[in-house]
């Protein structure tokens, strides 16, 4: 017959065995994969800020391109040939400020008027094959430009990339215009940006990511490369990810103007989530298995000074536990004996487990509230305009209340840049965000930086009067923090133009809604800026 000892003592054994096999099989299956899913996330993140790096230097290029090719000087230059032009606004010290190491112009029959690249750290003229040339093709990719139906001239553009022998070459190509952006196009405006060392340290002091830009060349492919394109081409998502102990290496391909492969962006992001939660894993098992044991001793120790009732009310509140996951349960068993004192360890053991997982949720959802935070303004970044403005698009066409979308851009922002320098330039950028922020009364609205130097304001169930009024607090508020502006031509002070769009959504596509409010902003703009202006939705 077995003893009541005995019964306790294999009771206890199956119980210990079966909680500590429910702690392992928790921490392997939901824990430990979500250290894992934390590492890829960030590993994804820093690919993806890098990428986004890379073609912010590609779109600021395009917008100086824009700004030049749209100015009346050149598109008088290109019939009066003026060489004060040259003297005075396309030297070697403008190539310099701009950080240009090649500028070409074309007439509309695509030969070249004037044209110069040079390395803008020594003054050295280059010689660049692709453009080493008087005539272009028509059907040159560098000079073709993918019209849309209806597209403004102002949009017409190519940007991309293309490698020769100073390495990789970032180039932006735009129809030469009137300065206010009218035709008919007159030549074409080419500028190139050489992707030096130089360049790519400010992306990584920008970004923070460690990355390698990888050349392709088709004559000697390293195995690295050969390999990782093979696993580019099978992924969907055309990126790749490769696991190494310590680190995850990210890759995503850049493809030239001319569509074929011109170099890897390779990022490394270490697994110290996953090391770190393996260690504390490893410690929190050790710290059951110990607590556990000890338990066990203690209770057949003095197993002659107990009943089977505190060992039943132990086992049933470790089930509960184990099945129902509340670690808020306590035994509290009020004793002053051995039995109490192991009640007591268990409900420390189980606060500490409360305590880590709290722990582990916290860190979860504040690293989650900085990947949606603008690091220079501190405000939302276009990821969280995205989720937002899609989320109040639903709630708002639920409950049929209006919706409005206010967007601002600073004017002049390029010539503030130029002027004051880009540190200047940042400042500025955070002082109005400030102020943007500080305008808004609601927890429901939201400010967002939405790109460069354009912001963008949501306001749930508001009206256009309201969007109007709040859009026209946030333009006064600006003008007087009086930033200097010398390079404006509408003031002294810094001013922003506002577009306002408001509507009770409907079956209307919600990008249709956003391009009303830009096309306000554009209007505002048209009207000579330093003004909101409510689109005719």
């Amino acid at each position: 017959m077995i003893s009541i000892k005995q019964k306790v003592f294999i009771s206890l054994i199956a119980v210990f065995l079966i909680y500590l096999l429910l702690i392992v099989t928790v921490h392997s299956i939901l824990i430990y994969p979500s250290f894992q899913e934390l590492e890829y996330q960030e590993a994804k993140k820093n690919l993806n800020r890098t990428v986004h790096a890379i073609e912010r230097e590609l779109h600021h290029l395009n917008t100086l391109c824009h700004d030049w090719a749209a100015w009346n000087d050149m598109y008088n230059f290109i019939e009066n040939r003026s060489e004060e032009f040259i003297e005075n606004s396309i030297n070697l010290d403008s190539l310099k400020t701009s950080q240009l190491n090649l500028v070409y112009i074309l007439d509309a029959t695509h030969h070249m008027v004037w044209g110069q690249s040079y390395d803008t750290e020594t003054g050295n003229p280059l010689v660049i094959k692709a453009f080493n040339k008087t005539v272009f093709e028509a059907n040159d990719s560098i000079i073709n430009y993918h019209v849309k139906t209806d597209q403004p001239l102002s949009e017409i553009s190519t940007t991309g990339i293309i490698t020769g022998e100073y390495g990789i070459l970032l180039i932006s190509s735009r129809p030469i215009l009137k300065s206010n952006n009218e035709g008919p196009i007159r030549g074409t405006l080419i500028m190139g940006r050489i992707f030096n060392e130089h360049v790519i340290q400010n992306l990584k002091d920008q970004t923070r990511v460690d990355f390698n830009i990888i050349p392709i060349s088709s004559d000697r492919l390293i195995p690295e490369v050969n390999g990782v394109l093979n696993q580019i081409k099978s992924e969907s998502t055309g990126d790749y990810f490769k696991i190494e102990t310590n680190t995850i290496y990210s890759y995503t391909l850049f493809k030239d103007i001319y569509g074929q492969s011109a170099f890897l962006v390779k990022t490394a992001s270490s697994r110290e989530i996953t090391q770190r939660g393996f260690i504390t894993i490893r410690y929190t098992l050790i710290s059951i298995l110990g607590i556990g044991f000890f338990t066990l001793i203690v209770v057949m120790f003095f197993l002659h000074y107990t009943v089977v009732n505190p060992i039943v009310q132990l086992i049933n509140h470790t089930k509960s536990i184990s099945e129902d996951h509340d670690f808020s349960l306590k035994l509290s068993m009020n004793r002053k004996d051995e039995i109490g004192a192991l009640a007591n360890t268990f409900d420390i053991m189980v606060d500490k487990i409360r305590e880590q997982t709290d722990s582990l949720i916290d860190a979860y959802f504040k690293l989650n509230r900085l990947t949606k935070l603008d690091g220079l303004t501190k405000i939302a970044n276009r990821r969280a305009f995205d989720e937002t403005i899609i989320s109040e698009w639903r709630r708002m066409k639920r409950d049929q209340k209006p919706l409005t979308l206010i967007l601002c851009d600073i004017d002049f922002f390029k010539q503030y840049n130029d002027t004051y320098g880009h540190l200047a330039g940042d400042e500025c950028l955070r002082d109005i965000a400030k102020i943007i922020s500080e305008s808004l009364h609601r927890a429901s609205d939201l400010a967002a930086r939405y790109g460069g130097e354009e912001f963008a304001i949501i306001l749930p169930n508001t009206p256009e009067t309201g969007g109007l009024h709040i859009a026209e607090r946030i333009r006064n508020a600006v003008s007087e923090l009086k930033i200097e502006h010398k390079g404006s031509k509408i003031c002294q002070w810094i001013t922003i133009s506002l577009g306002v769009s408001c509507i009770i959504p409907d079956n209307m596509d919600i990008n249709d809604f956003i391009k009303e409010a830009d096309n306000a902003l554009y209007m505002a703009k048209k009207k000579g800026r330093n003004c909101a202006v409510l689109s005719n939705l």
